[in-house]
């Protein structure tokens, strides 16, 4: 979570798993690159090998890519939930007054 404003009525939170997602594609492209080195040497197990790995790292990659942004924003007295992923975005708003803890 990083602060991206800050100030007296507003604040901005935001979340993006950079290193996660980085992980996620160097794993999902050397799953691949593993395929693609079994095929041509004719290895059938390496190549299913490399496919899992691609695939399981592909899938987290897609789960790992959202980002999520919250405002607290005292002069309308609102929080504001924004989630953005591959496919699409989420608002939800919130009073400030109903959040209890």
């Amino acid at each position: 979570m990083k602060v991206t404003e800050r100030r007296p009525d507003r604040l901005i939170l935001e979340n993006v798993p950079t290193g996660l997602v980085a992980f996620d594609l160097i794993m999902c492209v050397g799953g691949a690159a593993v395929a693609i080195a079994g095929g041509a040497s004719g290895n059938g197990e390496t190549v299913m090998g490399g496919v899992i790995v691609a695939a399981v790292f592909g899938v987290a990659l897609i789960w790992h890519s959202r980002r999520t942004r919250a405002i607290f924003d005292a002069g309308s007295g609102d929080i504001q939930i924004r989630r953005r992923d591959l496919f699409g975005t989420t608002d939800e708003s919130y009073r400030i007054e109903d959040v209890e803890g």
